[in-house]
């Protein structure tokens, strides 16, 4: 029989509890592993996000920009953001220029015992990119930001994109600046409605806006009728234009002047010929007519120089209503301009 001093129970006693612990702390870590890759087996997959813009140490609310980039970086991917040190890794990859020489000397100060915390680095940053107030800059900006040849929906995101930095702003004032820096059509509209939040005003815009765009239904190109033509009839001896009138016609929808359906023009009739040449002569009648009516002051009274021998009054008030030559008793001329009577045909008497 072996025989085992005190001393020797005790060491051996130590030993196993030693084996018993160690035991127990490989169970542990197994356990944490196997938890582990459960919860990776579950966690789904997501898509990327574009990484965060380049800050390269504009001064400003370009580093607040920034910031907000990366914060929307840390809240999808949380899991790969466990502790402060690993933002600011992060953070850090994305400086250039000025931003990346301010941390190079910066960091090179910082003590090597000391913990650096995510909050003292946007602090550094607040403290060397953007000296002044937040709130303050922000203010002025937004006194300054007008709509101008913005859509709605860009001067709004603009609008709120500045708001973001003044925390003690009250929702009357914010609402009173967004309104006042909308273009005037819609600044008189929305303050008729009388808003009481932001968030209604520029809803209220946005609708308005679309209204508007919605309502300009695309015109075709109009053809203006061509008024000049009837001015320069009674204004001078200028002769009478035959396209002016026949455009007149087709402006006014008469059928004569219509396109055919078919695609193949058609070659007109005689008779439709002869029925269009004389639409157009009783209208070039019509016009004469009133031509020299409008010259005689609206008077059926005869003037010195309308005397022709032989003419009696009602020949020549039937003329007159007729557009007819005086001498010859004839379309399309007028006494003056007779193209027999400067041949030195003797003139037409009385019927």
């Amino acid at each position: 029989m072996i025989q085992v001093s005190a001393e020797q129970f005790q060491q051996m006693q130590q030993a196993l509890q030693h084996v018993m612990a160690q035991q127990a702390q490989q169970q542990q870590q197994a356990a944490a592993n196997a938890a582990a890759s459960a919860a990776a087996a579950v966690r789904p997959k997501l898509p990327k996000i574009p990484p965060p813009s380049k800050f390269r140490g504009e001064s400003g609310f370009r580093v607040d920009e920034w910031l907000r980039e990366l914060q929307r970086q840390f809240d999808y991917y949380n899991h790969e953001f466990t502790s402060d040190q690993h933002r600011i890794k992060f953070a850090v990859a994305f400086v250039e220029g000025l931003a990346a020489e301010w941390w190079t000397d910066f960091a090179s100060t910082l003590p090597q015992s000391q913990t650096f915390t995510w909050n003292q680095f946007v602090d550094a940053l607040h403290a060397r990119f953007r000296p002044l107030e937040s709130a303050l800059v922000a203010r002025q900006t937004l006194e300054h930001l007008q709509q101008g040849s913005l859509s709605v929906d860009q001067y709004a995101h603009r609008f709120q994109a500045v708001l973001t930095s003044i925390k003690d702003m009250s929702e009357a004032d914010k609402l009173y600046r967004f309104v006042m820096n909308l273009r005037n059509g819609l600044k008189q509209k929305v303050l008729q409605e009388g808003h009481k939040t932001l968030r209604e005003a520029v809803q209220a815009a946005a609708s308005h806006e679309a209204a508007y765009k919605f309502s300009r239904t695309p015109h075709a190109p109009s053809q203006q009728r061509a008024h000049h033509y009837a001015r320069s009839d009674t204004s001078g001896n200028a002769p009478m234009d035959l396209n002016n009138v026949e455009s007149e016609r087709k402006e006014e929808g008469d059928e004569s002047f219509a396109a055919p359906a078919s695609s193949t023009p058609v070659p007109p009739s005689d008779s439709a010929l002869n029925a269009l040449l004389a639409k157009l002569t009783e209208h070039m009648d019509q016009r004469i007519n009133a031509v020299v009516q409008q010259r005689r002051g609206g008077s059926g009274q005869r003037r010195s120089s309308d005397k022709v021998p032989g003419l009696t009054q009602e020949e020549f008030d039937r003329c007159l209503r007729n557009g007819l030559c005086l001498h010859f008793k004839q379309h399309g001329h007028m006494k003056r301009n007779c193209p027999e009577r400067s041949q030195g045909r003797a003139p037409q008497q009385g019927k």
